[in-house]
C-alpha cells in the first residue's frame, strides 16, 4: 500500500493543498510556517506517530475567556451545507493506492476547546507500512559498551529498540542511553552471532543483515568518504575508510546523519514490498554536495520505498527528476477566496521539469522566497554600485568602470547580476 494524494482545504494557514504523491520520490519545500511538517504529521499518522496539532487561541467577548479553536472553513456541499461526519470537521483527505479515501476529522469537542492541543482523527484510515525520520538527528556522544545482547538481534527487534530511543529523545523523555549506542549493540550482537565460531552456532539470517547494511552504507554514505566495511573490535565499531579507520562515534555530523537515516529505513524495510519514509528535513548536518546525492542514493538503495520529503534546501529540490516537487507558497487572497480578504494563506504549486533543473540559486529566489544568496552588506554594497548607473552608461566605457568598482568591492562574480540590475532599474523608471 502507498499513498496517491492529499488535500486540504481552508484550514489554519491552508487555503488549498492538493498534492499528488510520486511513487518514488515527493519533495515539499516552503517557508518556514507553510505547512510541509503538518503534511508529514497526517502522514505519519498512519504508523504511529504524533497526531497532535495546536490551536489558536481567540478571545470569546461573551465568556470574557479565551477558547482554543482550530481555525477552519466547514466544507459546503452544492446547496451550501455543512459537510461534516458525526459532526466532526472534514479537515481534509488523503487517498491510498487501492483507491480508497480517508478523511481528516477534527472532533466536534474540540472545536472550541480549553487547551490548544488538539487531536485529529482519519475516518477510513487504510493500514500503510512506514517509519518517519524526524528532522532532529540524535547529537553523537560516546557511549562504552557495557555489555552485548545475547539474544541474537534480528531487523524487527533493532529496529523496534531503536525507535523507541529515538521517540524518547523527541518527547524529552529521559534515558540514559543513546540511539547510537543501541545501533552499536546491535551491530556487535550480528556480527557475533550471525557468524558464529567454533562455540557459537551461526545464523545466516542475522549474518546478511551485517552484511547488507555494510553493502548499503557503501551505497549512501559520499564517494570521496571511500568508506570501505564496519569493522568490529568490542566494545567498538569502526569504519574502514581509503584513508584510514575511525570510531562510529566520531563521525561527522553529516556522515553520522546519513547512517542514522540508512539504519533506520534498512532494518523497516526487510520483508517488506513496499513502505512509505517520510523524512523531515534530511539536509540537516549535510553539506551540499551530500544534499546533491542524498535522495538519489537512497532511492537506489532502497527501491520498494515511497520517499515524502519535506526540505529547505534548493540542492534536494532538483536532485531527483523523476519525482514530484511541490512549492508550498503564501498568496495574498484578495477576492480568491471565501474566507477573510487581505490576509494570506497558502496553496501549493507543483514544479514543472524545467524548474526543478534550475540552479540552487533560481530555487532559493523562486520557490523559498530568498531574493538573493548574497549577505546581506554585500547586496547593500552591489546596489550602492549600481544605482550610480543609468541606462547612459551602458558603454563600453562605462561597463568597464563598473567592472571596476566590483572588483575593488570584491564583487567582481556578479558583473552579470550587475547589468541586470543597471537595465532593470532604468526599465522601471
Amino acid at each position: 500500500m502507498k499513498l496517491n494524494s492529499i488535500k486540504i482545504s481552508e484550514w489554519q494557514q491552508f487555503l488549498k493543498v492538493e498534492i499528488d504523491f510520486h511513487k518514488n520520490v515527493t519533495i515539499l519545500t516552503g517557508a518556514n510556517g507553510s505547512g510541509k511538517t503538518t503534511i508529514l504529521k497526517f502522514i505519519s499518522n498512519h504508523y504511529g506517530w504524533s497526531n497532535i496539532i495546536l490551536a489558536t487561541p481567540i478571545l470569546e467577548k461573551h465568556q470574557g475567556a479565551y477558547v482554543y479553536k482550530s481555525n477552519f472553513k466547514p466544507i459546503k456541499n452544492e446547496t451550501g451545507e455543512k459537510i461534516t461526519y458525526d459532526d466532526d470537521a472534514i479537515l481534509g483527505e488523503i487517498t491510498y493506492s487501492n483507491n480508497r479515501t480517508g478523511y481528516i476529522l477534527l472532533p466536534s469537542q474540540q472545536q472550541n476547546n480549553q487547551s490548544p492541543i488538539q487531536f485529529f482523527n482519519i475516518f477510513n484510515q487504510q493500514n500503510i507500512d512506514g517509519l518517519h525520520v524526524n528532522s532532529h538527528r540524535p547529537p553523537p556522544k560516546y557511549s562504552k559498551m557495557e555489555s552485548i545482547p545475547v539474544d541474537p538481534m534480528n531487523a524487527e527487534k533493532a529496529f523496534n529498540i531503536y525507535d523507541i530511543q529515538n521517540k524518547s529523545i523527541y518527547l524529552s523523555e529521559y534515558t540514559d542511553k543513546t540511539p547510537l549506542l543501541k545501533m552499536k549493540e546491535a551491530l556487535i550482537s550480528m556480527a557475533a552471532f550471525g557468524q558464529g565460531n567454533n562455540f557459537i552456532e551461526n545464523n545466516k539470517n542475522i549474518e546478511s543483515l551485517f552484511i547488507n547494511f555494510n553493502n548499503i552504507l557503501k551505497q549512501v554514505l559520499p564517494e570521496d568518504l571511500g568508506f570501505q566495511d564496519i569493522i568490529i573490535r568490542i566494545p567498538n565499531v569502526l569504519l574502514k575508510t581509503e584513508t584510514g579507520e575511525f570510531l562510529l562515534d566520531a563521525c561527522s555530523g553529516g556522515i553520522l546523519s546519513i547512517i542514522d537515516m540508512a539504519w533506520q529505513i534498512f532494518l523497516y524495510s526487510q520483508d517488506k514490498n513496499e513502505f512509505v519514509v517520510t523524512l523531515d528535513e534530511p539536509e540537516n548536518h549535510l553539506h551540499p554536495s551530500m544534499q546533491r546525492t542524498l535522495l538519489n542514493d537512497f532511492t537506489a538503495a532502497f527501491p520498494n520505498a515511497q520517499f515524502i520529503v519535506a526540505t529547505h534546501s534548493p540542492f534536494i529540490v532538483s536532485s531527483v527528476k523523476d519525482s514530484n516537487v511541490y512549492a508550498l507558497k503564501y498568496s495574498d487572497l484578495g477576492n480568491e477566496s471565501s474566507l477573510e480578504s487581505g490576509k494570506r494563506k497558502v496553496k501549493a504549486y507543483k514544479l514543472d521539469l524545467t524548474q526543478k533543473a534550475a540552479t540552487a540559486q533560481d530555487i532559493l529566489h523562486e520557490v523559498l522566497g530568498v531574493p538573493v544568496t548574497l549577505p546581506k552588506w554585500a547586496d547593500a554594497e552591489l546596489q550602492r554600485i549600481c544605482s550610480q548607473f543609468g541606462s547612459t552608461d551602458i558603454t563600453t566605457e562605462g561597463l568597464e568602470r563598473l567592472k571596476q568598482q566590483l572588483k575593488i568591492a570584491g564583487l567582481e562574480e556578479f558583473y552579470p547580476d550587475a547589468i541586470k540590475s543597471i537595465v532593470e532599474n532604468t526599465f522601471n523608471d
